[in-house]
């Protein structure tokens, strides 16, 4: 529902529903069974329900014409189950599992959160308006479904967050430019992050390595973010990106750090992982009339950027830098457009990103990288109707 919105006060109110129900099967694939490494078995995995409702509303107010506020709030309902059919005997009691009944996980829990949002923005000349945002949200907490993990593992709590932003977006060159600045910061609380494990597999007896979600303290991201626009001409137009992004734990332990630095467990003070400190795109795109036709030629170039990317809190391994390139050409008329396009063009195969692991050979702790797709060609259609 939504007020009428040629007036000062404006409303709008709705809700929000969601439902996933997922079953499947399971396995690590190898597992280590003395000193032997062996086949894992195929196993179902914990069947899950998850339910999201939630009602939402927001109240805006233009004080004259230049400021204006809004005011906007979400109550979200979460609740997740987990459970189904066990998924094998157990041939030995470890975690909730007891040696020779049938083993299952089972949970439901309800995460609540309210988040609101606060927005000022204030037109300083017809063509600047400066801007700040106050809001706060969560990410809703769940199960670990794993077998024989600890009970102190069944379950995490959600993640909060607060944000805050201020910015101004500027119109320059008679409106051929767009320049758009911010400054933004997030605190969060109960910042939910993968540790490493060590379990005893109920249905093998086997020790087994993996990773469980736990919640283990606080973080913080600040950074800018800058944007520019530029309509060079009738048919080119070109636009950048940057964000600098300082992100960092501030508060928590991780279970596998005191093995690499001498019993200290604290993360205090490491970058958070798949973050980079530095990403940017830079884009050119034409749009050219074919003369003597009705036709125009079509074309984008895409160049995108990131920095280093740790795959884990002890920032000891890495996905590298990488900068991509992607680009189409082709021609449109009134309501089609046909297109061929190369992504990847220089064939980057850098990781995208990496996951802290345990390597099933020698269960050492390592990395799995995230591997990207290599070049690909194709033709893409469409019709509008």
């Amino acid at each position: 529902m939504t007020s009428p919105l040629d007036r000062d006060l404006t409303w709008a109110a709705g809700l929000f529903y969601y439902n996933e129900e997922a079953t499947g099967t399971t396995t690590n694939l190898l597992v280590q069974k003395g000193p032997a490494i062996v086949p894992d078995t195929t196993r179902l995995k914990p069947a899950s329900t998850v339910t999201n409702i939630a009602p939402f509303a927001t109240v805006q107010y233009k004080f004259n014409d230049a400021l204006r506020m809004s005011l906007e709030g979400r109550y979200s309902s979460e609740r997740v189950q987990v459970g189904g059919p066990p998924q094998g005997i157990a041939v030995v009691t470890t975690g909730p599992c007891v040696a020779g009944q049938p083993c299952g996980i089972t949970g439901d829990s309800t995460f609540t959160d309210f988040a609101p949002r606060l927005t000022v923005d204030y037109k300083l000349t017809p063509d600047t308006m400066l801007y700040g945002q106050w809001a706060k949200g969560s990410k809703a907490g769940g199960f670990n479904t794993l077998p024989g993990l600890a009970s102190n593992y069944l379950t995490f709590e959600g993640e909060k967050i607060r944000a805050f932003e201020i910015g101004a977006k500027n119109r320059l060159l008679g409106g051929r430019m767009l320049v758009n600045l911010a400054l933004f910061q997030n605190d969060v609380s109960g910042l939910q992050l993968s540790n490493g494990v060590t379990l005893t597999n109920p249905f093998t007896g086997a020790l087994q390595n993996d990773t469980a979600t736990v919640n283990i303290g606080e973080a913080r991201t600040r950074g800018i973010e800058a944007e520019v626009m530029y309509q060079a001409t009738r048919w080119l137009q070109l636009s950048g990106n940057y964000a600098y992004t300082d992100a960092k734990v501030l508060a928590g332990t991780e279970a596998s750090q005191g093995s690499v630095f001498g019993g200290d467990t604290s993360v205090a003070g490491f970058e958070l992982t798949r973050s980079p400190t530095h990403s940017a795109a830079l884009s050119a795109a034409v749009d050219l009339p074919i003369q003597g036709s009705a036709l125009s030629f079509v074309s984008r170039v895409d160049v995108v950027y990131q920095s280093r990317r740790y795959a884990d809190l002890k920032n000891l391994s890495w996905a590298d830098p990488f900068t991509r390139v992607n680009l189409n050409a082709g021609v449109r008329g009134k309501n089609w457009r046909l297109v061929g396009f190369v992504r990847n063009a220089t064939d980057d195969l850098t990781a995208g990103n990496a996951f802290p692991y345990v390597d099933a050979n020698t269960f050492r702790r390592t990395a799995v990288d995230f591997p990207v797709r290599m070049r690909q060609f194709g033709v893409t259609g469409s019709y509008d109707f």
